[in-house]
């Protein structure tokens, strides 16, 4: 019996391996096949996340992982907003509540430049600061030439890093597939 177990046991943890190699190696997370249109964006979010809201003024998209089991499921914000055309990313996410001194990357958004940072915090409860649980967040942003600002944040419970990366792949696979309609480089 102990045998059984073992080999099931093994052949679960080879399965997930395998799977994150083959999404990592792919270059991708499966999006939806079909954008959804929100005011001026155009957004395929993740394959089989429960679409939780979406708003025309101001506009927001948010998407809920399906159910982890025993884990606090993934979201994924959305927001575009006007702001003064020449702004940089760092200064509108810093506008949006972000403290910099993060490390920062390059991002694409849509066919704009921005940037993509990480950090981690203790998730809001009514447990002692040091037992609360630790929430991860990749955030990125950009503002367009015609001053369309857009934030993605994708927040959730502390993961593996194996977990860390793959979110990471996901927010710039979703960034990367978002389109601005009245962006005259859509056309």
């Amino acid at each position: 019996m102990q045998a059984v177990m073992c080999v099931a046991f093994c052949g679960s943890l080879g399965l997930a391996e395998w799977v994150v190699h083959d999404q990592r190696t792919k270059g991708g997370t499966p999006l939806e096949r079909v954008p959804i249109s929100v005011g001026p964006l155009s957004i395929r979010g993740p394959r089989g996340w429960e679409l939780e809201s979406q708003s025309e003024h101001p506009v927001r998209y948010v998407a809920v992982e399906p159910e982890r089991g025993d884990r606090d499921a993934r979201t994924l914000t959305i927001r575009e907003t006007k702001v003064q055309v020449g702004t940089s990313a760092e200064k509108f996410l810093a506008q949006k509540g972000l403290e910099f001194g993060l490390p920062s990357e390059p991002i694409r958004i849509g066919k704009v430049n921005g940037i993509l940072v990480s950090s981690q915090s203790q998730a809001d409860t009514e447990m002692a600061p040091e037992s609360a649980p630790i929430v991860n967040e990749w955030i990125a942003g950009c503002v367009g030439p015609n001053g369309i600002a857009i934030s993605i944040q994708l927040k959730g419970p502390e993961e593996t890093e194996t977990q860390r990366m793959l979110d990471k792949q996901l927010i710039r696979d979703v960034a990367r597939a978002i389109a601005v309609q009245d962006d005259p480089g859509n056309r």
